[in-house]
């Protein structure tokens, strides 16, 4: 072996043992003789600003013991504003931090004798781009000044509502555009797949922040395609709902859930039944909630996996119940009711759909009796506040639908005769 490389090899190797161990790993002999080592898992190296990236650092005995029952914790040293740590290692930066800012994460784990080992961790955090679609990959924070155009592939709605449309029925969400609808004035994200409208309000994306803990990372897979369908079924879907191969919400949690909308399947007409699927067959004690909407189905499903529809109850089965209005109704991108003012002399109106869904466009259309015409026309929110309409023609007019109820409230007079 060449003689040069032979001594280049031996200072590589002074210099390797002469570098701190803390950038490695930290090691403590037990007093049996048994070594205990942390390290961190070499992935991840970077976080985006306003995202959440998993770290984990493991402890192992250099003899091969069972390390079950040793507490890892975790702490931003030195602090870094705008920085947090959870017990599992999930760090999360918020917006405001800087492109370039460095991040060292210690890890510590108090092993025999009370003896403690730590190690540390560094990660540079990245600009967040603004939110973007690609294939079916989702990534990007939400900014305040989301385009309203709705021929783009990302767009808003209103003042709280953005829709993103991919061309791919598997979906996958980086962390930054899950905590972006938490933290922006966005409260409500829907993801249009070639499958079905997904819609992520701000309890959901909680929700995912929870299921940080624990995951191997934090891209969520989310992905809702047709299925084979079971008999009597009219239709069937495979829902996976992960982050970092976690379920999230795997089961029911009070009013927490997870809207969906379908293209209403041939065999459906105003009524539908929606269950959970076990061994290829629909469950009778386990019915899913779901409506009709106009051409679509709507389904709120608590937990995930194999949903089937039907136009017929099964026999014995279980009432759904709506998860949407439990707890005291309506919060961010829940299902909201258009109720029409009682009292009303002179004329009638009617909206489509009566069930709106957040960032839906509900049309009202006006009949007049005869003598009689429209004076005034108001639509007011949850909170009394009034809601945009636009004006199509004198008998039909349209609004975007909030959060929560709203009601339409029209005034008719009677029309001035001539003498």
């Amino acid at each position: 072996m060449n003689k040069k490389f032979l001594a280049k090899l031996l200072i590589f190797c002074m210099v390797f043992t002469m570098l701190p161990m803390a950038a490695f790993a930290d090691t403590i002999t037990e007093a049996n003789g048994s070594t205990y080592t942390i390290a961190f898992d070499a992935e991840p190296t970077t976080v985006v600003a306003g995202g959440s990236a998993t770290v984990k650092a493991n402890v192992t005995y250099a003899d091969g013991k069972d390390t079950e029952g040793i507490v890892v914790a975790y702490e931003v040293a030195p602090a870094v504003t705008g920085v947090t740590v959870s017990t599992g290692g999930v760090v999360t930066v918020a917006s405001t931090v800087a492109a370039d800012k460095t991040i060292t994460v210690k890890a510590s784990a108090t092993v025999a004798e009370g003896k403690t080992i730590d190690v540390t961790k560094t990660l540079t955090v990245t600009a967040a781009e603004p939110v973007a679609v690609e294939g079916g990959d989702i990534s990007g924070a939400l900014t305040n000044d989301i385009t309203p155009d709705n021929t783009k592939d990302v767009y808003a709605v209103g003042n709280d509502t953005v829709v993103i449309n991919t061309e791919d029925a598997n979906v996958t969400i980086a962390s930054e555009t899950v905590n972006s609808i938490v933290t922006s004035k966005y409260t409500t994200v829907i993801v249009r797949t070639p499958v079905a409208d997904i819609y992520l309000t701000e309890d959901v994306a909680k929700a995912i922040q929870a299921a940080y803990e624990g995951a191997t990372d934090t891209t969520v897979t989310l992905n809702v395609v047709s299925t084979t369908i079971p008999a009597d079924a009219a239709a069937a879907y495979d829902v996976t709902f992960t982050v970092g191969g976690k379920p999230v919400m795997a089961e029911a949690n009070g009013a927490l859930y997870l809207q969906l909308k379908v293209d209403k399947p041939t065999g459906i007409t105003n009524t539908v039944y929606a269950y959970y699927v076990t061994a290829g067959v629909m469950d009778k004690d386990a019915p899913v909630y779901a409506i009709v909407e106009g051409e679509f189905v709507v389904l709120r499903p608590q937990h995930f996996s194999t949903i089937a529809l039907s136009a017929e109850k099964l026999a014995d089965a279980t009432d759904p119940v709506d998860p949407g209005y439990q707890g005291g109704g309506g919060g961010g991108g829940s299902t909201g009711n258009v109720s029409i003012a009682t009292k009303v002399t002179g004329g009638k109106v009617t909206v489509t759909p009566t069930r709106p869904t957040r960032g839906q466009t509900v049309t009202i259309n006006v009949t007049a009796n005869e003598g009689y015409k429209l004076d005034t026309l108001v639509v007011t929110d949850n909170k009394g506040n009034n809601v945009e309409l636009t004006k199509v023609s004198d008998t039909k007019y349209t609004f975007v639908m909030p959060a929560g109820k709203v009601t339409v409230t029209p005034t008719f007079v009677k029309i001035q005769q001539l003498l």
